[in-house]
């Protein structure tokens, strides 16, 4: 075959998978471990030998429709021969009935999956997770990659339009989980009917719901860590993009979560952070990833009540709803062996430093801004290295203001700090004054730039005179009357 050789090599497909990650528009709590074995010197030249290509998109896919893992391992050198780059499972989520002994007639019973994991029961006539794993090992000799089949759309019914008794309660009993129109018959004629409905009688899901995306996250993450290289999603046409309505969250958010989670866990697999600074980021990924996993995974919203003021007085807003979306979040792992870094982000998921907390409780903490009001805010009093906030950058009649704001941040982080650790001590150093030399963080904007445009301004994409990196400047900080003590939650 003359078609271009394939090494296989990891840091050509980290860097792809970095190209893919640009886009990325939020943070994601955690995906499992991805422990592939380094390839060798001798597997890169039999790859190389059968003339496979660098990627799937560019080579040739054989489609294994309905063949058991232990069929395709069996046949991985002839199927490397025949110039297949990569192979495409069956869907291997569990079915709402097994096929174990049945003929390939229930085809379709594996397009009604009922759970987002592995089928491992044993009733699979593809096989179980073990024999998955295998298939993907012995694929990974040849410098075959392994594209798993994916249904997300949907899952099984009972009859028509009826969730099947296999769903899980968690999902199966939460209304929010499900589209309202997805019980009734798709209407072609209607984009959102195509998104919303049910296809062939099957329950709709909800797709935008942060939880049915963690549900599909964690099994992308189960599959990752088994071998698969890649995913086909079935029904993609059904579920809403971007372009659509900032609400369609969910194309971004699960294929960016499953490629950071490569990266993260092939390039640093290990967890400790270095000595003085936070050059590996693996802690902080696990920090917010994992968020809820346990009693050292930890979040804290965090509210700001100059800015809940502001929220307040610019219109009816429901503060329970906008914070703490429109404001800080806050995610702790504890460890004993960290140095109290605090790490902070801002849009568009931007590092911008990581300092020591003034404490010794021994944790990694990452320190994520939402909102447009808060950006604004701290934008303003950016410095022209982009890697620090100080309101003494701003002119003296704002500088009160943005002082404030920093003072209520300083004093919401501590406060989560002391409630994650409860009565644990830790060596604070207590000096008059030094919140005001203390870090300040902007945020991740979520490109709704017109919302607040009218009181903040807009970014005019200029650059500062001091320094050599460009900046995106906000309109000066209007004035506002002293900060008044934090608002009730509720409408006004």
């Amino acid at each position: 075959m003359n078609s271009k050789k394939n090494s296989f090599r990891p840091m050509r497909r980290i860097a792809g998978i970095f190209l893919s990650l640009a886009t990325a528009v939020t943070a994601y709590a955690g995906l499992g471990a991805v422990d592939r074995s380094p390839v060798t010197t001798e597997v890169s030249a039999a790859a190389a030998d059968y003339g496979l290509m660098d990627t799937c998109q560019e080579g040739v896919i054989l489609h294994a429709w309905q063949w058991s893992f232990n069929n395709i391992k069996d046949n991985m050198k002839q199927i490397a021969e025949a110039g297949y780059t990569s192979i495409q499972t069956s869907v291997i989520q569990q079915s709402k009935e097994g096929t174990k002994g049945k003929t390939n007639s229930v085809w379709w019973v594996y397009y009604q999956p009922a759970q987002f994991c592995i089928d491992d029961t044993g009733n699979s006539a593809l096989g179980n997770k073990a024999e998955f794993a295998a298939m993907c090992a012995e694929a990974h000799k040849y410098g075959i990659h392994v594209i798993v089949d994916v249904v997300a759309n949907h899952l099984a019914n009972q009859s028509k339009y009826d969730i099947s008794s296999a769903v899980p309660s968690d999902i199966r009993n939460d209304s929010s989980c499900w589209h309202s129109d997805g019980f009734t018959e798709i209407d072609y004629n209607s984009r959102y009917s195509i998104t919303h409905g049910s296809m062939g009688g099957l329950p709709d899901l909800n797709t935008e719901s942060s939880k049915i995306q963690n549900y599909v996250i964690t099994y992308l993450k189960e599959c990752i860590d088994a071998g698969a290289d890649g995913f086909r999603f079935d029904a993609a046409k059904h579920i809403s993009v971007p372009s659509e309505g900032s609400e369609y969250t969910f194309w971004p958010n699960v294929i960016n979560a499953a490629n950071l989670v490569e990266i993260m866990e092939k390039t640093f697999p290990y967890m400790e952070d270095a000595k003085s600074s936070y050059k590996n980021p693996r802690p902080y990924f696990e920090a917010v990833y994992n968020t809820g996993k346990d009693s050292k995974h930890l979040s804290f919203p965090l509210r700001i009540p100059t800015i809940d003021n502001i929220l307040l007085s610019n219109g009816n807003i429901n503060i329970d709803e906008v914070a703490p979306n429109d404001g800080v979040m806050l995610y702790i792992l504890k460890s004993k062996d960290a140095k109290d870094m605090i790490l902070r982000m801002r849009s568009p998921l931007m590092v911008v430093s990581a300092k020591k907390n003034n404490t010794s409780y021994g944790f990694y903490a990452v320190l994520v801004c939402k909102g447009l009001l808060i950006d604004a805010i701290l934008r303003s009093s950016e410095n022209a290295s982009h890697n620090e906030w100080d309101y003494k950058n701003l002119p003296n009649d704002k500088r009160d203001f943005a002082k404030q704001i920093i003072k209520e941040l300083n004093g919401e982080i501590q406060d989560a700090l002391k409630k994650a650790f409860g009565g644990q001590k830790s060596s604070i150093l207590d000096i008059k004054g030094l919140e005001e030399y203390l870090y300040v963080q902007t945020t991740d904007d979520d490109d709704d730039d017109d919302k607040y445009n009218d009181i903040y301004g807009s970014e005019s994409g200029a650059t500062k005179e001091k320094g050599n990196s460009p900046t995106s400047e906000v309109d000066p900080i209007p004035d506002y009357s002293t900060p008044k003590s934090k608002p009730a939650s509720g409408k006004v």
